[in-house]
């Protein structure tokens, strides 16, 4: 009987809410997967009541799909039960369990291909070349170099991240430092002077800048592009790079008006070449300053008068200060009091010297071309008093009683006095005291001038605060070590000691004892026995106390006489 011929009921049910969706019906002679929410045995008793009018069970989509199933007994109890009561009921039901039987059993019937021993050796040959090309497997410890590799990449990864976040998010502190790196790099100028209005005032004192000299005019420009500034700070030294940073984290802590003002008073100072000389000046000054002088200064609110003041007040204390220095006069030198020479006079009474030297001393002069400044004034004058006389061989004695020869001698005496413009020092030398010579006078006057040109010569050639750290920096430790112990003026002044030594031996400064003999031959001595002075203690003369009494032998002593 064919199936065909039997009218199948309807797959669908009338009522939506009870339908259920068909499966496929499986063409294989496997078993077909059944979801639990299709089996015939989850529907309610009720549904299956309405579908029919007659049976429990209606032989649906889901139950054709679970026949083959049902034929290999793969199918839940409960389902068994439910499906033979739905062929017992079906038809149709049974007549599908039927077919599927007589198919099964046709493949019996059916002719089986022959299989040649040549296909099977083909067969066998083609999976073993199949087994060979297999790779062999790995040993163990690749896997677990493998395994090491790949953390050691997933750390570097993640280090690449966390850099590269830490970077993003977070501020690069170079990148700070290029930003402000002019306020920075001028910081220790800026703390003292605090805001633009101070520094206003201390130009309109017109004190500052205290001099002209080139070396103390510019501060270091700072480029304005990023590149600049970094190749810039590039060239820098191992230790003004941490300075730099040292500044960087003080500028930070400041609080931020603070940091405004200052900002403001860069910006100032780049604009303005005149503020930037006196910015300078004033941080160049306020070093000069005792450490209680400071104090007093950083007391002071930035912009207030009582400060411009207080400045002002020190700078006069220091002014008279250097006058009171510079016309001192060394005790080793005497207590003569007199004027000094000027500048010009001086280089004017020096060329008249030079120029009534002897040929053979100006041959010597020439010989010291090397010498130059006061050096070389102390050097003409030094030639001028000296007796021509050569140094060695045999010297004709001289008379005894002899005075030595007097300087200047009376042409050269009126030459000097004509070639002084100041009408003070020529009135000076005309009042002559009783009892002195005209020409210790001009002797006192040029001893005089020549201290203090030299004074004159160490305050133009006074090096900066640059070249005093450059300086310091070149020290030895133990001379650093010894510095450092010393008060910040004396400190100054030693080191300015040390750089006039090494940049000019030959000055004034370390010529103390040639001007001591300059005096010995110029001035003379009160109360000297001999030459030009008068015996005011009214002492034998040196013959009389080289005299001895004649030599008496004990025997011819008086009695109580003693050796």
């Amino acid at each position: 009987m064919n199936p065909d011929d039997h009218p199948l009921p309807h797959d669908e049910p009338h009522d939506e809410s009870t339908r259920i969706d068909p499966l496929p019906v499986s063409s294989g002679d496997g078993p077909s997967p059944q979801a639990a929410d299709e089996t015939l045995a989850e529907l309610p008793a009720g549904d299956l009541k309405e579908r029919t009018g007659e049976t429990t069970a209606e032989f649906g989509p889901g139950w054709k799909s679970n026949l083959v199933a049902y034929l290999d007994g793969e199918l839940s109890e409960p389902d068994m039960h439910e499906l033979d009561e739905v062929l017992l009921q079906d038809p149709a039901a049974r007549a599908s369990v039927e077919q599927l039987r007589q198919t099964w059993d046709l493949l019996d019937v059916l002719p089986r291909p022959s299989v040649t021993e040549e296909f099977s050796a083909q067969t066998l040959a083609t999976i073993q070349a199949i087994q060979d090309e297999d790779p062999p497997a790995p040993p163990a410890w690749t896997g677990r170099i493998l395994a090491v590799g790949l953390w050691i990449v997933l750390l570097s990864v993640s280090s690449a991240a966390g850099v590269f976040v830490a970077d993003r998010w977070q501020p690069d502190p170079t990148d700070h430092l290029i930003r402000q790196l002019s306020v920075v790099e001028r910081l220790e100028v800026y703390r003292d002077i605090g805001d633009v209005d101070f520094l206003v005032a201390l130009a309109d004192t017109e004190r500052f800048p205290r001099t002209d000299s080139l070396e103390l005019s510019p501060l270091v420009p700072i480029p304005e592009t990023a590149e600049g500034r970094w190749t810039y700070v590039a060239k820098l030294p191992s230790d003004r790079r941490r300075r730099l940073k040292k500044n960087l984290e003080d500028f930070d802590n400041l609080a931020g008006p603070r940091r405004s003002k200052l900002e403001q008073l860069d910006q100032q100072v780049t604009e303005k070449e005149t503020l930037a000389k006196i910015a300078i000046d004033f941080h160049d000054w306020t070093k000069t300053l005792q450490p209680w002088q400071r104090d007093e200064l950083r007391k002071q609110r930035a912009g207030a008068s009582s400060k411009v003041e207080l400045v002002v007040k020190y700078l006069d204390e220091q002014k008279k200060r250097d006058d009171d220095r510079a016309a001192g006069w060394p005790l080793a030198f005497g207590n003569r009091i007199s004027p000094v020479l000027d500048n010009a006079d001086f280089t004017r009474v020096i060329n008249v010297i030079a120029d009534r030297l002897s040929p053979m001393m100006k041959q010597q002069l020439l010989n010291n071309d090397q010498v130059n400044g006061t050096a070389w004034a102390v050097r003409v004058v030094e030639l001028s008093t000296s007796s021509g006389r050569p140094r060695s061989g045999d010297r004709p004695p001289s008379p005894a009683g002899r005075p030595r020869e007097q300087w200047p001698n009376p042409e050269l005496g009126r030459a000097i006095v004509e070639v002084i413009s100041d009408g003070s020092v020529r009135e000076w030398l005309n009042e002559v005291p009783h009892g002195e010579p005209a020409r210790a006078r001009l002797a006192t006057l040029m001893i005089r001038s020549l201290w203090t040109e030299g004074r004159r010569e160490l305050k133009r050639n006074e090096p900066t605060s640059r070249e005093l750290e450059e300086l310091f920096v070149e020290l030895s430790r133990e001379e650093q070590d010894d510095l450092m112990t010393l008060p910040t003026s004396e400190y100054r002044e030693r080191l300015k000691r040390i750089h006039h030594r090494q940049t000019n031996p030959e000055g004034i400064a370390h010529q103390r004892q040639r001007l001591l003999r300059l005096i010995g031959r110029l001035l003379p001595r009160r109360g000297r026995r001999n030459g030009n002075g008068t015996n005011k203690r009214d002492l034998p003369s040196r013959d009389q106390r080289l005299e001895r009494p004649p030599f008496r032998s004990p025997a011819t002593a008086p009695p109580g006489d003693t050796r």
